[in-house]
């Protein structure tokens, strides 16, 4: 779940701000002297994709975790695990590699690159076997700052 938000958040930086909304940590924005009522400014951009970048990375981290404590989970309840994180994971990894153009059409995926992840996650879940959960990163589990 936290692996989605953050893909979310990273993804709805500019329909948020046109909500007057804003997910990123403060301290964050001041880090890049962005003012929280003027996130979308084109002088921001670079700073902003930064951020979004930070948000992407943080995202994978969590992706990778839930993929390793699939081995845990029923067939149905992994195979909607992994189609999530292929799909949400796909987002991130889209934003990120927009850069400063992320927020120019909002990042998805068609039903075709969908119907794909859900294929691969189906033959996935019924081979993920009984493998050993590793340990988590306790890094993960922290507030950004």
């Amino acid at each position: 779940g936290m692996a989605f938000q953050l893909a979310n958040i990273a993804r709805d930086i500019a329909e948020d701000a046109e909500a007057g909304r804003h997910y990123l940590p403060r301290a964050w924005l001041d880090y890049k002297s962005i003012a929280p009522d003027a996130i979308m400014a084109p002088s921001h951009r670079p700073g902003l994709s930064a951020l979004a970048r930070r948000l992407t990375d943080r995202a994978a981290a969590f992706e990778a975790s839930a993929r390793m404590g699939t081995p845990a989970l029923s067939y149905r309840s992994a195979w909607a695990v992994l189609s999530a994180a292929a799909i949400y994971g796909a987002i991130g990894r889209k934003v990120a590699q927009r850069g400063r153009r992320a927020w120019d059409r909002r990042v998805g995926t068609s039903k075709l690159e969908k119907l794909r992840f859900m294929t691969r996650a189906s033959i996935q879940a019924a081979r993920r076997g009984k493998m050993t959960i590793a340990p988590r990163d306790p890094a993960l589990w922290t507030r950004p700052r």
